[in-house]
């Protein structure tokens, strides 16, 4: 929806944490960032691309387009792009936005997150009520050259077979990158924070906020769910599984993560959360 205001130009998924960024050397890690920042570039992984995939091209608006049809030569008032916390960015993130703000002083920083940590751990969309939470069990974790890499939440289809070490094993994962999101609001205490619940109810006032913050001229239209009064649909991870694992699920978190048991428990969509207040609990929690 960004990507339709006039003025901006943003890549999505400039910087994601898969092999072809997770290898990089942060310093061009930093230099794509500096780069990309002033002036529209496709994904970091295009180091020669000459023009935006077309999947990107049709979201932009007419101006946005007669731009990057001269690729080499675009300028925008505001250029920007998706960033996902690499390992190399989330245990250097001083020394790399330092690194960034040399060069961009005015640098504006939007922190999207699930505050919902539970649901994000175990994959729940709630786009719609029939939507199934994706779940894979992290048993490929892999060993970098340099060094061993931090598992990631992988997803496919086979939620019913979770056990509680798993569960925990995710829920720390999803602590952990939480936190990793929100140590950038000690560098940036102006960043604006979007929820992805907040996307559920009505997207207009998230995006219109955050195009506010970027001093962008545009508002959205008001798009809330397709009934007459924001719905919520449900999100209740109880119904997957028989009531015995689901009650050794509560007890697993009341013990280890308290504080994300109510996100355990919550059965409809758009419910806020504040972040967790524990560190990672392993290796404790699965022995």
């Amino acid at each position: 929806m960004m990507q339709m205001a006039p003025e901006l130009y943003l890549q999505r998924e400039g910087i994601t944490n898969v092999d072809w960024a997770y290898d990089a050397p942060l310093t061009e890690l930093v230099k794509y960032t500096n780069e990309a920042l002033s002036r529209p570039r496709a994904q970091y992984k295009e180091q020669n691309a000459t023009k935006v995939h077309d999947w990107e091209y049709v979201n932009y608006p007419n101006a946005t387009k007669q731009c990057l049809d001269h690729f080499d030569d675009c300028r925008m008032p505001v250029t920007g792009f998706t960033l996902e916390m690499t390992d190399d960015i989330a245990d250097n993130y001083q020394t790399f936005f330092q690194k960034v703000t040399a060069v961009h002083p005015d640098l504006k920083v939007v922190i999207y997150r699930r505050s919902n940590v539970v649901k994000r751990a175990m994959g729940q969309g709630g786009s719609n009520s029939e939507q199934t939470p994706v779940y894979e069990p992290l048993k490929n974790l892999v060993v970098k050259g340099h060094g061993y890499r931090r598992p990631e939440l992988r997803s496919c289809t086979d939620i019913e077979s979770v056990t509680v070490n798993e569960l925990l094993q995710r829920v720390s994962i999803a602590v952990r990158q939480d936190q990793d999101l929100l140590r950038v609001k000690t560098l940036f205490p102006e960043a604006v924070v979007v929820n992805y619940e907040e996307l559920q109810t009505d997207v207009a006032p998230p995006v219109d906020k955050t195009l506010r913050y970027l001093g962008i001229p545009y508002r959205v239209k008001v798009m809330k769910t397709t009934e007459e009064q924001p719905g919520k649909h449900s999100e209740d991870l109880s119904k997957y599984f028989d009531t015995a694992r689901w009650q050794s699920f509560r007890s697993a978190l009341q013990k280890w993560y308290p504080s994300t048991l109510p996100m355990l428990e919550s059965k409809v969509e758009g419910e806020l959360f504040d972040p967790p207040t524990e560190g990672n609990c392993t290796p404790e929690c699965l022995s």
